[in-house]
């Protein structure tokens, strides 16, 4: 449509001003704002089209060779993906959506129109943009791209850009709801050796739904638009074609997207969030010793809510010493462990109510509930997005209050709604949901609230967990979910794995009693020598290190040359930095390693020769296992068949 701005700014297209006094026969172009002071729309003033220009005048007839003998490819068949987009890197967050959680309800309805017309659609992100864009690990706001105006140079005004694999993770998620594949650009702006972090993000996430890759923008435009000087041009043609982009060419070809044809499935990016090291990038031993606190209030947590769901004692918890043990009892409230989550997060968004509103969560495989600040939480929720249930027409109270008491004499308290829970398409109705009315002071910061992901026998609420919710309800194409937990790339995939992250067969190990994912730890070995065999252990998300009892932990360390308990610091050993022991645990029969950058946690002070090793001991009889050994495999928990897989990193 072609709008011709009219030189009085009075006059409505096709109408009078509002100094005129007539009407021209047929017009209701009257001007609104003199006639009409509703809600604009809601104006029923119709605007007269201008007439056609004719000056040229528009032609409207046009000849057509016929060609009696045919011609060769003139009705050769086109995929339906032919038709395709080119967006702008620097706006594909205006028009893809935020986030991986947010997307574009216009820009996925076109995508889907087109996908019932044609089957499929091709995207290309690129464009000048491409050519100055960095990869980075996150930013403010769980933004996908941030633009430096402050360093703008050159004829094309174009600010560089920054990138995240949020970015990647919307694409992925769009591919999800419509058949949308995908062409990335490489970035130019470093070509000695070319930075092909877009690559190396876009290939794990995207997958078969990854085309190909661009090298270059308009080279053949570069003097023609006007916005480059003319060497420009010569400079791409004689340097380009011959040595950059053969020098791209294998890698090209290394990178052509295999497909592997995963399970559909939807994928939360994970952000890592910690506390645990200080600026010098020592350990925070305070911080870490609270954490392993919090592990067995957690553990403690979990074990009354088992208990009061079942009216049997955990077997696990009757491995504790007596004074951590209580009593078999119905309480009349159940508790919610809303206080320091552990000092170390992996952070996802979520959408909560009707309208939705996202909120940063931690996803937490140790813990079956989802909580949030509520409204009327106070200044213990200051920096968090609260929960207002009377800003949702879906939220519904359950009529049900729950009180949590730690040992330290803190307190929480809060309701329990029933909530609409959505995360990248997959909606659980009903779901229940606590809306906190305090936090502990020491509560993580970082993120607002918690998602529980084990089952619904350790729920505070007797409740399904989230992701139980959306198997009954059929959002899922298989009731597993896939964790990935490392430095950058980390995401959760819910209905199924993410098999572009993972290579070979998962190894599984069956589920021994259900309510925490609790397995049979075969073996836990150091430097060759076995210190544990025929084990218990819980895979936990929510736990930093690989946790165990004094004696086993002791038994450990004594095979490791150079370790020693850390000062004041009751549970936590030292190994010498220069010589990180190897380990391994054994899982379902098959030894696992524990690589050395893992097992480190970090110096032990600034400038200390010594590290904080990986394995402590806490109040447990039983071993823990967290982020310690979660970081080195793709770490699969199937709730269908209850088990929890391993797999080599791709």
């Amino acid at each position: 449509m072609t709008v011709y701005q009219p030189k009085n700014p009075q006059v409505i297209f096709g109408g009078p001003s509002s100094s005129s006094s007539e009407q021209p026969s047929g017009t209701v172009g009257v001007p609104a704002a003199a006639t009409y002071t509703g809600a604009a729309a809601y104006n029923p003033t119709v605007l007269q089209p201008p007439p056609v220009p004719s000056n040229p005048t528009v032609p409207t007839q046009f000849p057509v060779q016929l060609w009696s003998g045919g011609m060769a490819n003139l009705s050769m068949p086109l995929p339906g993906t032919f038709y395709g987009f080119s967006i702008e890197m620097s706006i594909s967050n205006h028009v893809l959506g935020k986030n991986s959680t947010f997307i574009s309800v216009p820009f996925l309805n076109l995508m889907a129109n087109i996908q019932e017309r044609v089957g499929g659609v091709h995207v290309r992100i690129g464009g000048n943009t491409q050519e100055s864009a960095e990869f980075v690990e996150s930013l403010p706001n769980n933004s996908v791209i941030a633009k430096d105006y402050a360093a703008v140079t050159g004829t094309t005004n174009t600010p560089p850009l920054q990138y995240t694999a949020e970015l990647l993770y919307m694409m992925s998620n769009i591919s999800s709801l419509a058949n949308v594949h995908w062409y990335l650009g490489i970035p130019f702006f470093n070509t000695t050796p070319f930075d092909l972090s877009i690559m190396h993000e876009a290939q794990p996430i995207l997958g078969d739904r990854l085309l190909g890759l661009q090298a270059g923008n308009e080279p053949d435009l570069y003097n023609a638009h006007g916005h480059r000087p003319e060497t420009c041009l010569r400079k791409f043609t004689m340097h380009f074609p011959t040595t950059a982009l053969l020098a791209l060419l294998p890698v090209f070809v290394a990178a052509i997207p295999i497909n592997n044809d995963p399970t559909r499935g939807m994928r939360i990016p994970l952000q890592k969030r910690s506390k645990l090291l200080k600026q010098d990038g020592s350990v925070d031993l305070a911080a870490l010793a609270h954490h392993m606190d919090f592990v067995s209030a957690k553990m403690t947590q979990g074990f009354d809510a088992y208990q009061t769901n079942t009216g049997s004692a955990h077997p696990l918890s009757l491995l504790r010493p007596l004074t951590q043990q209580k009593p078999i009892a119905a309480r009349a409230t159940a508790g919610v462990p809303l206080t320091d989550d552990g000092e170390i997060v992996w952070t996802g968004q979520l959408s909560i109510g009707t309208p939705p509103q996202t909120y940063s969560m931690d996803f937490d495989t140790g813990s079956s509930d989802l909580f949030l600040p509520g409204a009327a939480c106070g200044a213990s929720c200051d920096g968090r997005k609260r929960y207002d249930p009377k800003a949702s027409s879906s939220a519904k109270d359950l009529g049900k209050t729950f009180k949590c008491s730690y040992g330290d004499g803190s307190s929480v308290m809060g309701e329990q709604y029933s909530e609409t829970v959505v995360a990248n398409g997959l909606k659980a109705t009903g779901q229940t949901i606590g809306a906190a009315g305090n936090y502990s002071d020491g509560f993580t910061s970082g993120m607002d609230g918690l998602v529980g992901l084990a089952f619904q026998k350790l729920s505070v609420f007797n409740a399904k967990p989230w992701f139980q919710t959306l198997v009954d309800q059929g959002q899922t194409d298989a009731p597993v979910f896939g964790m990935k937990l490392a430095d950058s790339g980390s995401e959760l995939f819910f209905g199924g794995m993410n098999k572009n992250l993972y290579k070979g067969e998962p190894t599984y190990a069956p589920v021994t009693q259900e309510g925490y994912w609790q397995v049979n730890l075969d073996a836990m070995a150091v430097r060759g020598n076995k210190t544990v065999t025929n084990g218990s252990a819980i895979i936990d998300s929510g736990t930093t290190l690989i946790l165990g009892d004094n004696a086993e932990v002791l038994k450990f360390y004594e095979n490791v040359p150079g370790s020693k308990p850390i000062h004041d610091q009751p549970g936590l050993w030292s190994v010498p930095c220069n010589a990180i022991p190897e380990m391994s645990l054994t899982f379902g029969g098959k030894e696992l390693k524990v690589s050395a950058s893992s097992f480190s946690i970090g110096s032990v002070s600034s400038g200390s020769s010594d590290c904080v090793g990986g394995v402590a001991s806490g109040s447990e009889s039983f071993w823990i296992v967290g982020d310690v050994f979660m970081r080195n495999y793709y770490t699969v928990f199937d709730v269908g068949q209850k088990r929890v897989g391993f797999a080599d990193l791709a």
